[in-house]
């Protein structure tokens, strides 16, 4: 799914690269250099520079550019072609200054230089801020509770129990770790319904469960179109049975969704009728209606007793169908040997997950409970009647099931002809006792008389996988990440089948909750498998990338402290990425590793361009005190300040459109931008990080130098 913004990313980087070493010398050399323009010279440019503008704007549009409402006339054009004109006049006025001369360099250096003076002179006191960013990006990472267990196991020797204290338990509240997922949910527009009932279920009863799903779920405002479908296509790659409905739910545009109204602090305060107005700009009264209430009135609308509902999304159902025949996100295979066993194991699993908090639509395959109508033959009374077999078994296949005589051709349209026994026929058990068999005499005689009709229990349908047949629990997940819902639950049915052996063992079977019989066992599947396929080829990934930037680094610096000093502002920079998930309630996902990766190859620019000029200015000049090192590192700051914004500025303005855009698609690709978005922003005490550092080695560098000259020089014996 990546690796088309890999390569693009790529080659984008690489053509950078060769730009900047061929054509960006050529236009600095043409654009750069002292050529004054006259009034009249600009004002030609200018005016040529936005009519071209203009007539572009205007081409694009006529050619099939949409732009939204009223903004695709000339008066759009127009306007741009003016804002065109005048920076193009502006630009040919102006003149290349010196840093100390441009207006916004002299703001920055007016707040940096100052700053970076106190850092150099306390540098302890300012390290302790990207330290405490870097424990605030652990935490929230992985957790209060996980971070401080080296904490707690000593306050524990200590004697001291932390889950008493409600400082501690409300941090651990704040700080839960973030969620796991495999890939952000995608908004599809629509919801598919996939309801089922049981297996003793017939058509009829199919039929009219969907009709009454139907009408209810029309009520609901949101609804656009509702489209249900019962049976399969005649085909062996659809195995859905008769039990089971398929429901796609498409819901209306955005804007056209109900607004609810809500309380807020300053609803009832009747002292502050007169500030209102603005009070409602800033904490608003009314909101519209989100998806997940939409999805909950959805689910009580269409629930009938004895169906058991699960809600997912069209291309999403059918994407983790074909990897797992799951029709939920995630659930629990079941293997055994006895479909009856797998059926009682997976109905007390379904019992035990509903207690698991975010799990929804926790629904057990019933295997066992479809009805079938048998038919024994008894020889020896056919033998009497003069009937053979085979006409009694093509008797009860045309009666009950039909055959297939001829198709009639209407027009473009064509209809199989089915002969078989009227419905009223073959309604009910009785009826199907009374079915004709025709004698070698030419009497009729009823199918009773030859055969043995009863009914029987059997499977609904049989799954098998590595040899062993198999059984679904399926689950979603709701307000809660997919991965810790299924470790807790993973967590509950370890220990209520050790509960279970337990009381088994001491012969009380009656309060066992989880009994699973030797032989069997049961595996998770669906998107916790795909999540956990991800992570193994991330843990592997991620390390190689690293390990391949800091070796670059070592290469190009020829100094490993100086990689190390890049690498603690990546660090950084990553504590920022992981804040900012916190901030926007994201969880950890592919699409978010993505991100932290993307993150990891940007969030170096600044360090390597400010220590890159550092080594040069040391390089020319050796200090010889303390004081004139950190004016040669407070120099140098002052000198590559500029263009680190400007790496910083650029690289948030190009991420923008991604982390910004609300349309269809952007549930995906904002939590890849969220880390590169809030590392970047973090990205910026790189500024000073990196100069800090490199003046405190210098300084332990001067300090040991000394040291090691002052040891080697002789003492001269004073004279008698």
């Amino acid at each position: 799914m990546f690796g088309p913004l890999a390569y693009t990313k790529t080659f984008a980087i690489a053509s950078s690269v060769v730009l900047a070493i061929t054509i960006v010398p050529v236009l600095c050399h043409f654009l750069l250099r002292p050529v004054v323009w006259t009034r009249r010279r600009s004002l030609i440019v200018a005016s040529c520079a936005g009519v071209a503008a203009m007539l572009a704007l205007r081409g694009f549009i006529v050619w099939g550019l949409k732009l939204p409402g009223t903004w695709s006339g000339w008066p759009t054009a127009v306007g741009v072609g003016v804002i065109v004109g005048l920076l193009v006049y502006r630009m040919g006025r102006e003149r290349l200054l010196p840093l100390e001369e441009n207006r916004v360099s002299r703001i920055v250096f007016a707040f940096y230089k100052p700053s970076l003076r106190w850092v150099l002179a306390h540098k302890a006191t300012f390290l302790m801020l990207p330290l405490a960013l870097i424990l605030l990006g652990t935490t929230v990472w992985l957790g209060f509770d996980r971070v401080t267990t080296p904490i707690q196991a000593g306050l524990r020797v200590a004697g001291f129990d932390t889950s008493k204290w409600e400082t501690w338990k409300r941090l651990d509240r704040v700080f839960p770790g973030i969620g796991r997922e495999f890939m952000p949910p995608l908004d599809e527009g629509s919801f598919l319904y996939m309801p089922s009932i049981l297996p003793a279920g017939s058509l009829t009863l199919a039929e009219e469960v969907i009709k009454q799903q139907d009408i209810a779920i029309r009520t609901v405002p949101e609804v656009k179109d509702v489209v249900g479908k019962v049976g399969r296509a005649e085909s062996s790659l659809d195995p859905a049975p008769i039990s089971m409905i398929e429901t796609i739910v498409t819901l209306k545009p955005a804007e056209e969704w109900r607004v609810l109204t809500e309380d807020r602090w300053h609803t009832d305060v009747r002292w502050l009728d007169w500030g209102r107005p603005a009070l409602r700009y800033f904490w608003p009264e009314q909101r519209p209606i989100t998806k997940a209430e939409i999805l909950v009135e959805l689910n009580q609308k269409a629930a009938i007793p004895g169906v058991l509902p699960t809600w997912l999304q069209p291309i999403q159902t059918r994407l983790v169908m074909l990897q797992t025949g799951f029709r939920a996100m995630m659930g629990v295979k079941v293997f055994g040997s006895d479909l009856k066993e797998i059926e009682r194991v997976g109905l007390q699993m379904e019992q035990l997950l509903k207690k698991v908090p975010g799990a929804v639509d926790v629904v057990a395959d019933r295997l066992v409970g479809k009805p079938y109508l048998e038919y024994e033959i008894d020889r020896e009374a056919a033998a009497r009647y003069g009937v053979s077999i085979r006409d009694i078994q093509d008797i009860i296949e045309i009666a009950i099931g039909g055959e297939r005589l001829t198709t009639t051709v209407e027009g473009r349209e064509r209809y199989p002809i089915r002969v078989r026994y009227p419905r009223e026929l073959r309604e009910r058990f009785d009826d199907l006792q009374k079915i004709l068999v025709p004698t070698s005499t030419g009497a009729h005689v009823p199918i009773a008389q030859v055969a043995k009709v009863t009914y029987s229990i059997g499977p609904q349908e049989i799954k098998s996988e590595n040899g062993l047949l198999v059984g679904y629990v399926t689950l979603n997940t709701r307000d809660r990440d997919e991965i810790s819902v299924v470790e807790d639950a993973e967590r509950l049915l370890q220990s209520e089948r050790k509960q279970s052996d337990e009381l088994v063992a001491a012969g009380r079977h009656a309060e066992a909750t989880l009994i699973v019989p030797p032989g069997y066992y049961w595996t998770w599947s669906g998107q916790f498998e795909n999540q956990q396929r991800a992570m193994e080829r991330l843990s592997l990934l991620v390390p190689i990338v690293l390990l391949t930037m800091f070796f670059s680094l070592y290469m190009g610096f020829g100094k490993w402290w100086l990689a190390l000093v890049v690498f603690f502002g990546i660090v950084v920079s990553a504590s920022g990425g992981f804040a900012m998930l916190l901030f926007y309630g994201a969880n950890l996902s592919v699409a978010v590793w993505v991100g932290f990766i993307a993150l990891f190859g940007v969030a170096d620019d600044d360090s390597v361009v400010m220590l890159t000029y550092l080594e040069d200015v040391f390089k020319k000049s050796v200090p010889s005190s303390v004081e004139e090192i950190r004016e040669m590192v407070l120099e140098a700051g002052l000198k590559r300040i500029r263009p680190c914004l400007m790496t910083t500025a650029t690289t948030v303005i190009g991420l923008a459109p991604v982390f910004l855009d609300t349309g269809r698609g952007s549930d995906v690709m904002q939590p890849m931008a969220i880390p590169s978005v809030g590392g970047m922003a973090v990205q910026l005490i790189t500024l000073f990080v990196a100069p800090c550092l490199y003046c405190l080695v210098k300084e332990w560098q001067f300090r040991f130098q000394r040291r090691a000259t002052a040891e080697a020089t002789p003492i001269e014996a004073p004279s008698p």
